[in-house]
Parts: structure tokens; C-alpha cells; sequence
């Protein structure tokens, strides 16, 4: 209905139970990265999470250097289940914790279909960082990201991971996967060629169940 300069510009218009949909393209610079939903019940997507090509040609290039720290989306105002973000390709984002998203204060958004590539985070969750909340993660996929801890996820919380593939991501310490505190939960994932391994267990609770792991994982259908 209205075509907005930027994703912040977007996003922080949309009121509640509103969607923003974001057109193919690529989308880098100042309003096109660090997006907040603000605490708002409002759905982020690409024009179609379904397909593929749609999600790999919907790019969030957030151009983040370890001088310049940049992240694709923010969560830290306790955004609920109903705060959906959908369909996007995130990439190059470089945080010290959480390089693609991080989750913080209570906050526990909807992450789904979507791919995180090609992120960095100096300390913990080169893809995504939970240090509070409950995030529900499905259908996405994380390849080649990087940190000290949790190259692709870092939880230290509650998570729910469902459907979702997880390769080429590397840490220095721990796995692809690192789990500090609270229950993460991973159901029909896929964790393969994470190195050093594919998942840590350093504190908490780690449930996994009906996932293909390199090397094996004690669980119900792995």
C-alpha cells in the first residue's frame, strides 16, 4: 500500500498485526540493517518465504566490519511469538554477540525460512544470539558463519528449533551449535560439517530428536 525508502522506515511504521514485505533485491546501508520491531506484533517478510529463489534473491546485506559493527534484526523489547520475521537472506553482519540477530529481555520472535550466511560475532552466535527469551526458529538455514562460541547459534535461554539445517559454520571453542544455560530444544535438523563439533553442550539442557548430526546424538529418532 505504500513504498517505503527503507526496512527501518518500514518496519517502524507498521503498526500492529501489520506486514511489511520486502521485494528481491538487496538492501544494505544506513535503515537496511540493526532493525528493532520495537515490542510490535508485526510480520517481516520477503514477497514469497515459500520459495527459495525469492528468499536467496531477498538479501539483507548488513556490511558489518569488527570496526563497524552492524546486525540484520535486533529483538530486545519483548516481542512475542506474533513478531514473525520471514523469508530473508541475511549476510555479512558482524556483532560481538549475535551477528545476524540477537534476542535479548524476554523476547520471543518467530524466525522462520529464513538463511543466515556469511556472519560473524567476535564472542558468541555468529548467526543468532539468545541470551533471554524463547525464540521459535524453523525451516532455516545457517551456512558459514562464524564466532568464538556458537558459530551459528548461541543459546543461553530457552529456543525452539524445528526443520532447520545447520553446515560449514565454525567457532574457535565449542560447536556449530553452543548451548550455555536454560533448554534448547532441536527437532528434524540437519548439523553437518560444523567444526570443531556440531553441538556443545557447555551448561543447560540440549534435547535433540529425529536429526540427522555428524557422528551421532542421543535422542529419539537421530
Amino acid at each position: 500500500e505504500h513504498t517505503y525508502d527503507s526496512l527501518k522506515e518500514a518496519s517502524n511504521n507498521a503498526p500492529p498485526g501489520e506486514t511489511v514485505v520486502i521485494l528481491p533485491g538487496t538492501y544494505s546501508g544506513k535503515g537496511n540493517r540493526d532493525i528493532s520491531f520495537l515490542g510490535r506484533a508485526i510480520t517481516v517478510r520477503s514477497l514469497d518465504p515459500n520459495d527459495s529463489k525469492v528468499v536467496a534473491g531477498t538479501v539483507i546485506d548488513c556490511q558489518g566490519t569488527q570496526v563497524v559493527q552492524h546486525q540484520g534484526f535486533v529483538f530486545k523489547t519483548g516481542e512475542s511469538a506474533r513478531s514473525v520475521l520471514a523469508g530473508l537472506t541475511i549476510t555479512n553482519a558482524y556483532s560481538t554477540y549475535g551477528g545476524g540477530i540477537s534476542c535479548a529481555n524476554n523476547s520471543s520472535p518467530t524466525i522462520s525460512k529464513c538463511v543466515f550466511k556469511g556472519n560473524r560475532a567476535s564472542q558468541r552466535g555468529g548467526g543468532i544470539y539468545n541470551a533471554s527469551g524463547s525464540p521459535l526458529i524453523t525451516n532455516c538455514i545457517f551456512s558459514s558463519n562464524t564466532a568464538a562460541e556458537g558459530g551459528a547459534l548461541y543459546n543461553y535461554s530457552t529456543a525452539r528449533v524445528v526443520n532447520c539445517t545447520f553446515t560449514g559454520n565454525s567457532t574457535t571453542t565449542g560447536g556449530g551449535i553452543h548451548n550455555q544455560g536454560g533448554a534448547l530444544t532441536l527437532t528434524n535438523c540437519i548439523l553437518w560439517n560444523n567444526t570443531p563439533a556440531e553441538v556443545r553442550v557447555g551448561a543447560g539442557t540440549v534435547s535433540v530428536t529425529y536429526s540427522d548430526i555428524r557422528g551421532g546424538f542421543t535422542g529419539a529418532g537421530n
